[in-house]
């Protein structure tokens, strides 16, 4: 399901309730919730990078590593 939510993602066809911005960060970084899972992304058109995929217990220590 990850896989099918980043390629979504990428075709601009994620609802908006499942992405949230990160406060903080220069240039800015998205998250988008899947499941049991957070990917963390930063969208440079035409690119996608994916910054990180985490089960949600274990994002608290990476998330203060992007900053």
């Amino acid at each position: 399901r990850i896989l099918t939510d980043i390629l979504r993602l990428f075709h601009h066809q994620i609802p908006l309730g499942q992405l949230k911005k990160l406060k903080g960060l220069r240039p800015p970084v998205w998250q988008l919730d899947v499941g049991a899972f957070r990917v963390w992304y930063r969208w440079e058109p035409p690119h996608l990078w994916i910054l990180g995929v985490l089960r949600k217990p274990e994002q608290g220590g990476r998330l203060r590593s992007l900053r």
